[in-house]
């Protein structure tokens, strides 16, 4: 282990600004040590960079150590937990930035790697269910116009309903429940079909 290697690591492990210190002022000391501590080093300067919403710097900086690593001559185990880390927190990144699609694809290439990970698998068909939520807009433009006219029914109900036409209130109490109700069943089955569909895609590896 290199005394400049050493030394980074006794930076506390969020320490961000300290870690972006020390990765730019030994910079071109850095990018001389081992190839493994060198990326171990930028992991480090990366995850710090992401922390600090250093965006436009951290995608750049994600970008070229994915490169750097799957052009590595040696691409061994500990290169390729590394290049996990590094697409992990690209995905975080773009997630951030509700960029779905482009999340997604990257969790997914990480899942393939590792099928049996509960949390990368949940975070999988969390981020699967929004994307299908938001393909139905429409139809929860008809939830809402559901809800208010139930409101509405129910506003006219005890304002002049009640007052007026007393022998119209079972009717009346009718359409704003099948109002109420419709609004229920058009919700859950949208809730019901996106999950649905969201487990499918993932089982099936597919995003389309």
């Amino acid at each position: 282990m290199s005394i400049l290697f050493e030394r980074f690591r006794k930076i506390p492990s969020k320490g961000y600004y300290d870690q972006m210190a020390y990765y730019s002022y030994y910079f071109y000391d850095i990018k001389n040590l081992s190839f493994l501590e060198y990326i171990q080093i930028k992991l480090s300067y990366l995850t710090a960079l992401y922390h600090l919403e250093k965006l436009n710097i951290f995608n750049y900086t994600a970008d070229q150590m994915l490169v750097e690593i799957i052009n590595h001559e040696n691409f061994n185990e500990e290169h390729k937990i590394i290049y996990k880390e590094v697409l992990l927190l690209k995905a975080r990144y773009l997630q951030d930035l509700k960029k779905l699609n482009e999340a997604i694809k990257i969790y997914l290439d990480l899942f393939k790697m590792n099928v049996k990970d509960r949390a990368l698998r949940k975070t999988l068909i969390s981020l699967l269910f929004q994307r299908e939520l938001m393909s139905y807009q429409r139809h929860f433009a008809w939830v809402v116009i559901c809800v208010l006219i139930t409101f509405l029914l129910i506003y006219i109900d005890a304002m002049v309903i009640k007052a007026a036409y007393p022998h119209l209130h079972n009717l009346w109490f009718a359409f704003y429940i099948f109002s109420f109700g419709l609004a229920i069943c058009i919700t859950g089955a949208i809730f019901i079909k996106s999950y649905v569909v969201s487990k499918n895609r993932l089982k099936g590896g597919s995003l389309d």
